[in-house]
């Protein structure tokens, strides 16, 4: 029926508008949280939580984009604050950070991102992205 907003197409035109806003909206988040203060703080309490173990704050505490370099970002964001005496060198911390191991989680990160962009090309049936696995 011409005019009618409410069939299946109407709804599709209104999840993908959701959608685009959405991704808008955490775009717009990201710019400003990253390299923000309370980014900072959310990472000391991450880094307290998992006393200092660079894998679990990675994967199980922190927020973040998984963009490329982001694990070596975090990584030297919280060697700050280990340097700067915000947070205590940890066991966990030495164990967890050395240039390996930091390697290796950005290789993960890569792996997420990949599943990711394979998973949002089919939900989208294979509409354009950006091609990094985000939704940016």
């Amino acid at each position: 029926v011409p005019g009618d907003d409410h069939g299946p197409a109407s709804d599709e035109a209104r999840t993908q508008q959701r959608v685009a806003e959405l991704g808008e909206e955490v775009k717009a988040f990201y710019q400003t949280y990253r390299g923000s203060a309370e980014e900072a703080a959310d990472l000391t309490e991450s880094y307290k939580a998992a006393k200092g173990d660079l894998e679990a704050i990675l994967f199980e505490h922190a927020l973040y984009e998984n963009h490329p370099g982001e694990a070596q970002r975090i990584h030297d964001v919280l060697a700050q604050l280990v340097a700067d005496g915000a947070v205590p060198a940890t066991k966990k911390w030495a164990a967890s950070s050395a240039p390996r191991k930091v390697k290796r989680y950005e290789a993960e990160l890569a792996e997420e991102r990949a599943e990711a962009k394979e998973e949002l090309h089919k939900l989208t049936g294979g509409a354009s992205t950006k091609g990094d696995g985000s939704m940016q």
